[in-house]
Formats: structure tokens, C-alpha cells, sequence
């Protein structure tokens, strides 16, 4: 948006982030997902950025080297579960074990 709040006419800027971590299956074929994105949306412009890490900290620092509104969409894929009652994504620590994140955990 403007500072008058009219739309942009600029491409969709999406940030994307896949988790697989250790000794999760099945892996996942993150490069597969991205690809198939890109498909889905060759006839719209685009501006596809990708965090690599699959680590809740690394997007975060990743985030705040932008604007707060820079991003319109955040994608994530990997595997969720339920612990002790409650919904979970699975992302990556920093070291690539299994970090299980709530929805608070992966907003803040």
C-alpha cells in the first residue's frame, strides 16, 4: 500500500521457508515445493525470497532486515504433530534438530 492507501501495482512478495529436520519423516522435498510455486505463478510477477535454514531465529532475523509490511505472503511447509494436547509445526533448531513450535512461537 501508498501512504494514501492505494494498492501497489508490484509484484507479490512472498517469503518462503521449508523444514525438514533430522530424523523427521518422511524428508521432504522442499526443492520440489518451491518449484512447483513458481510454477503455479509464472504468469504473475513474483518476488520469491527464500530462508534456506528452516530455523524460526534465522527467519526472524531475516524479517527484520525488512520493512514490517514488506512481505504479503509467509509459506511454510514441513511436518505439524500434536504435543501434550496442542498443535505443533515442526521447524529446525540451528544445528537442524526438531524445534516443535506453536503458533505463538512461529508469529512472534
Amino acid at each position: 500500500m501508498t501512504i494514501d492507501g492505494e494498492p501497489e501495482n508490484r509484484a507479490l512478495q512472498v517469503l518462503f521457508m521449508a523444514t525438514s529436520p533430522l530424523d523427521v519423516k518422511p524428508v521432504l522435498d522442499f526443492e520440489g515445493e518451491e518449484a512447483r510455486i513458481l510454477e503455479a505463478t509464472k504468469r504473475q510477477p513474483l518476488a520469491l525470497m527464500v530462508e534456506e535454514s528452516g530455523c524460526l531465529s534465522e527467519l526472524g532475523y531475516l524479517v527484520d532486515g525488512y520493512d514490517r509490511d514488506y512481505f504479503d505472503v509467509l509459506h511454510l511447509t514441513g511436518h505439524a504433530t500434536l504435543q501434550d494436547g496442542q498443535p505443533r509445526f515442526i521447524t529446525e533448531t540451528e544445528t537442524g534438530e526438531a524445534n516443535y513450535a506453536s503458533a505463538g512461537d512461529i508469529a512472534q
